[in-house]
């Protein structure tokens, strides 16, 4: 990759960036890259200023399967991203991840007086070393003070979370928020010939769907190789955050228990791990330099 691109700083006077309803001119805006740490999470900012998350480049030789990119502030995560889901290219002996805007809340990181912001990447529980590249934008201290004091509380996003199984027959969580649908990760799914979810709702149990081969292929998103999305809507929403592409959503907190059951050509599959990626409503509050997430994930 090539760093001259990095490092280097670029004023633009007479831009206006809209941040809920509110313009602000930023300063500068830069671009950089920071190294993570192999034992703990990497603080990279707090209070004033916003960036956004563009790649992650991990040499080939410390790769772990299964990693998850997390971004976290002090009162708790904000998303899991699988880079299972990211587009990937091989650069020298690199592996460098795509990351793209709708995988994050509107305003990553902006004025956020009280919280330290972290990332981590994880394989389970070990960190994995890799390089981050951001764009960072600056604002004056007189913006960041008007920013502070002003509420953000409507800024929502869509939360991913990975659940790992080893059978065919899977109970999703649902937490307490909407999901929109769900991505399914096994290195056997193209030989997938039966996908079907049962809910059950106050002690009913319901056959909500049940796709056959032609069907999973006219209903479903292929992502890559080894990943399927299915959303409940059956469209091809992974990449639309905003509120209006919950409507066909499963309210989890009217749902007892939620179950996929996945049938393989052979009876293949099974006794491989499959990955479940559900993305689910949330909001990231912002409140006088404070933010949290409104709805809880199991």
């Amino acid at each position: 990759m090539d760093n001259s691109a990095f490092h280097q700083l670029m004023i633009f006077p007479n831009i206006d960036l809209k941040h809920s309803m509110i313009k602000i001119k930023p300063q500068a805006v830069s671009f950089d890259e920071i190294i993570w740490k192999t034992d703990k999470d990497t603080v990279i900012g707090r209070c004033g200023d916003e960036f956004k998350f563009k790649y992650i480049s991990i040499d080939i030789n410390s790769y772990k399967d299964n990693l998850t990119f997390i971004f976290l502030i002090s009162t708790g995560i904000i998303q899991e991203i699988p880079l299972s889901l990211c587009q990937k290219e091989y650069i020298d002996d690199k592996i460098v991840f795509k990351l793209e805007d709708y995988m994050f809340p509107p305003i990553i990181h902006l004025s956020l007086a009280y919280h330290e912001t972290s990332v981590s990447l994880k394989s389970g529980d070990e960190y994995n070393e890799a390089i981050v590249g951001i764009e960072k934008i600056y604002f004056s201290q007189n913006t960041n003070k008007e920013i502070a004091n002003k509420n953000f509380n409507f800024c929502d996003y869509q939360y991913m979370k990975t659940y790992y199984f080893n059978k065919c027959e899977i109970d999703i969580p649902q937490g307490s928020s909407f999901m929109k649908g769900f991505f399914i990760r096994n290195q056997n799914i193209k030989y997938l010939k039966n996908l079907k979810i049962k809910l059950r709702i106050q002690g009913n149990e319901y056959t909500r769907f049940d796709f056959n081969k032609t069907q999973i292929q006219m209903f479903t998103t292929k992502i890559n190789q080894d990943c399927i999305y299915f959303a409940f809507s059956g469209k091809d929403d992974h990449k639309n955050s905003s509120q209006t592409c919950f409507n066909s959503s499963v309210y989890g907190a009217r749902v007892d228990k939620m179950t996929l059951f996945l049938e393989f050509e052979g009876n293949i599959g099974c006794d491989i791990d499959t990955a479940i990626t559900t993305l689910t409503y949330n909001v990231l509050q912002y409140l006088n330099g404070m933010a949290g997430t409104k709805y809880y994930i199991e």
